[in-house]
C-alpha cells in the first residue's frame, strides 16, 4: 500500500521528482510519463525494502524477495526513462536507463499497472520479465 504523502510531496511526485534533473518528455512518456517515471525511480532508487514496497502493488507481500532480489546488486543513482510500452490492461511495461552507484549502467524494464489510484509496480510481472 503506498504510504500517505503531504501535497507538497505529492506536487513533487507528479513533476516526477524534477528535483533531480533527470531529462524526460511528453513525446516519450505519453500522459501518465510522470507517475511512470516517478513509481519507476523511486522503485529503483529506494533506500530500503519499506520504501520500495510502498511503490509496488502489495508491497508488503513481496518485501522479502524484492530484499533478497536487490540484496547483492549496487544502489541505483541516476533513472532515465527510455520508452514506455502500454497495454490495454492498464499496465505498461517502462525501459529505463540507469546508472548505478558503483559507476556502472544497464537498462531495466519495468512493469506498471494502474491501481487506486496510483500507478504501482506489478513486481511478480516484472520479476518475470528479469528472469
Amino acid at each position: 500500500m503506498p504510504r500517505a504523502r503531504t501535497p507538497l510531496a505529492l506536487l513533487a511526485f507528479a513533476s516526477g521528482c524534477a528535483r533531480h534533473g533527470e531529462a524526460r518528455t511528453v513525446e516519450v512518456h505519453g500522459p501518465d510519463g510522470g507517475r511512470y517515471y516517478a513509481t519507476v525511480y523511486h522503485f529503483l532508487t529506494a533506500a530500503d525494502d519499506h520504501n520500495r514496497a510502498s511503490y509496488v502493488h502489495d508491497g508488503d507481500e513481496f518485501r522479502d524477495d524484492m530484499g533478497r532480489h536487490f540484496a547483492d546488486r549496487p544502489r541505483a543513482k541516476r533513472v532515465r526513462v527510455a520508452e514506455v510500452e502500454a497495454s490495454d490492461d492498464d499496465s505498461a511495461v517502462v525501459t529505463a536507463r540507469v546508472s548505478y552507484a558503483d559507476g556502472t549502467a544497464g537498462v531495466v524494464k519495468v512493469v506498471v499497472r494502474k491501481g487506486e489510484p496510483a500507478w504501482l509496480v506489478d513486481w511478480p510481472a516484472t520479476r518475470a520479465l528479469w528472469e
